[in-house]
């Protein structure tokens, strides 16, 4: 909705944040498993924990946030893999990525609009069939949100 677009922008600056990852991850397999984002490249509200364990967005304004996910995801063969966003624990969106080739890499990302309260907080986190990991080294990985409506 640009109108909704349009009304936040005047309010003034709106939260926002965006994390990368630093390394590789080798996730347990058929596991969701946290997304270690850590570089904190930007966060105008202080929004993002990037603390060890935590990696959550708990945007404290409430309002609709459009939340990206995006992992480098290397896949065996005949193997689903799925990206997901968590709400309050929880899983909320999933993308599917099914690698019935030879296996290989490619970029995933997800993207979700979601009307937070306030008290809601947001996590990445994979799900990889077998002998599957994320190349995220070198900042590859990102994790970031940004309000666009009350």
């Amino acid at each position: 909705e640009e109108t909704g677009k349009w009304i936040a922008s005047l309010k003034g600056v709106q939260p926002s944040f965006e994390a990368t990852s630093i390394a590789d991850q080798d996730p347990t397999d058929n596991t969701d498993t946290l997304m270690i984002i850590a570089d904190e490249k930007d966060d105008n509200n202080n929004n993002y924990d990037n603390s060890s364990g935590n990696y959550k967005f708990l945007p404290t304004i409430p309002g609709r946030y459009e939340i990206t996910s995006v992992h480098r995801m290397y896949s065996a063969a005949n193997t689903t893999n799925y990206l997901k966003i968590f709400k309050n624990g929880s899983e909320y969106k999933q993308m599917r990525w099914d690698d019935d080739t030879t296996g290989g890499s490619e970029m995933q990302f997800i993207i979700v609009e979601y009307n937070a309260n306030g008290s809601d907080w947001f996590q990445s986190y994979v799900y990889l069939g077998a002998n599957s990991a994320v190349a995220n080294g070198g900042g590859i990985g990102s994790f970031k949100a940004k309000r666009v409506s009350d």
